[in-house]
């Protein structure tokens, strides 16, 4: 986050700097996940915060990605739940299949 931002204001300008898709509001966060980690020398205590955004699938693009993300970006990929729960990839955070279903599920009358 940026100084004076708040946590919904800095994921609004964080989708459109990864992706380049705007959006007014982020919603609520419905996960957050706290870990250290290292890169470049530099030791980093983070916490992520998590907000499921609707939309229609679109090509995201790289034109506000620093030289470091230019560099370390190696792909994007829409995926189903099916897939996020199949894979052998790691992806973040842990069980985002079920917690995508368990709000799914929510928003749906029947």
């Amino acid at each position: 986050m940026e100084a004076g931002e708040g946590l919904g204001e800095a994921a609004v300008r964080e989708v459109f700097e990864e992706t380049g898709l705007r959006i007014a509001d982020p919603g609520p966060v419905i996960t957050t996940r706290r870990f250290e980690w290292e890169f470049e020398g530099c030791a980093y205590d983070q916490e992520e915060s998590y907000f499921l955004v609707r939309t229609t699938a679109f090509e995201p693009f790289a034109a506000e990605w620093s030289d470091t993300e230019r560099a370390t970006m190696r792909g994007h990929h829409w995926w189903s739940i099916e897939e996020l729960r199949a894979t052998k990839e790691e992806v973040f955070p842990y069980g985002l299949a079920e917690l995508v279903e368990q709000y799914l599920a929510a928003e749906d009358p029947h």
